[in-house]
C-alpha cells in the first residue's frame, strides 16, 4: 500500500503572529480615530471659544459707541446754532458745545479678540459665512477709524481753530468733521446691529 503525503505542519505560533499582529493594526488604528476626534473636540471647543470673546468685543465697542454718536449729535446741533463771540476761536466754540464739559470722545472700539483669531489660525475654524460676518465688522471698523482719527487730527488740530481771527472760517470745517464722524460712526454700529444676532445666536 502507497505511503501518503504528508503536508509540513506550520509551526504553531503562526497563529499567535498573525493575531498579535491584527491587533497592533486595530490599536495603531484606534489611536489615530482618538487622536483625531480629540482634535476635532479641540477644535470646536477652540471655534466656540473665538465667538464668545469675538461677540463679547463687539458688544462692548457698541455700548462704547452709541453714546458718541448721541454726544457727537449733540455737539452738531449746538455748533449749528452758534457763531461764537468775539474773541473767541473756533476752539473754545468747541469746548463750550461738549455736553457736560466731559471731552470730545473719540475713542476707537477693540479688536483684540479678532487680532487673537486671526493670528493664532482660530479664525479658519470658523463657519466660512460667519467668519464673513465677523470679517466685515473687523475690517469696516478699522479702515472707518483709522482714517477717521487722522482726518480729524488733521482738520480740528490747525492754527485756524484757534485763532479768533478765523473763528466764522474754521467753525464750518469743524461742522463738516464732526459730521462725518457721526455719520461713519452711524454706519459701524448698524455692521454692529446687523451681524450681533447671528454671533449670539452662534454663540450658545
Amino acid at each position: 500500500m502507497p505511503r501518503r503525503l504528508q503536508l509540513p505542519k506550520l509551526p504553531s505560533s503562526s497563529g499567535r503572529f498573525a493575531t498579535e499582529a491584527l491587533l497592533i493594526v486595530v490599536s495603531v488604528a484606534l489611536g489615530f480615530a482618538v487622536n483625531e476626534w480629540r482634535q476635532s473636540v479641540a477644535d470646536r471647543d477652540l471655534a466656540a471659544r473665538v465667538i464668545r470673546n469675538v461677540r463679547a468685543e463687539i458688544e462692548h465697542s457698541h455700548a462704547m459707541i452709541a453714546p458718541q454718536v448721541k454726544r457727537h449729535q449733540a455737539i452738531i446741533k449746538t455748533l449749528a446754532s452758534t457763531t461764537g463771540r468775539d474773541g473767541q476761536a473756533a476752539w473754545d466754540v468747541l469746548i463750550e458745545s461738549l455736553p457736560d464739559r466731559q471731552g470730545f470722545g473719540l475713542v476707537p472700539p477693540r479688536q483684540a479678540a479678532w487680532d487673537a483669531a486671526v493670528s493664532s489660525g482660530a479664525f479658519r475654524l470658523i463657519d466660512y459665512d460667519l467668519a464673513a460676518a465677523i470679517s466685515e465688522v473687523y475690517v469696516s471698523q478699522d479702515r472707518v477709524y483709522g482714517s477717521l482719527v487722522n482726518r480729524v487730527t488733521s482738520a480740528i488740530y490747525t492754527s485756524d481753530m484757534f485763532d479768533p481771527a478765523t473763528r466764522r472760517r474754521a467753525l464750518p470745517v469743524l461742522r463738516w468733521v464732526l459730521v462725518e464722524m457721526e455719520g461713519n460712526e452711524r454706519y459701524v454700529l448698524e455692521l454692529y446691529e446687523k451681524h450681533l444676532p447671528t454671533l449670539r445666536a452662534a454663540s450658545r
